[in-house]
């Protein structure tokens, strides 16, 4: 309803209007999809410290076996 202002009420007997209403939704939206990555982007870092480790470990294993071959080599 326009007021004498010429401006319309936010609200009607206490209830949010359907912009308002629709801002709140899109807010809502915005703040889950924002969590969402936050989680996913967190777990991808887990993965990739998970990863390195575990390349280090396989870099170490190949590294002793060369070491290995090179000493039987050398005899």
């Amino acid at each position: 309803m326009p007021s004498k202002t010429g401006l319309t009420k936010s609200t009607i007997f206490g209830v949010p209007s359907m912009e308002t209403a629709g801002r709140i939704d899109d807010g809502d939206k915005v703040s889950a999809f924002e969590a969402a990555r936050f989680r996913c982007k967190t777990r991808l870092r887990e993965l990739e410290q998970q990863f390195e480790v575990k390349a280090s470990e396989i870099r170490k294993a190949f590294i002793t076996v060369a070491a290995e071959i090179i000493e039987q080599d050398a005899e």
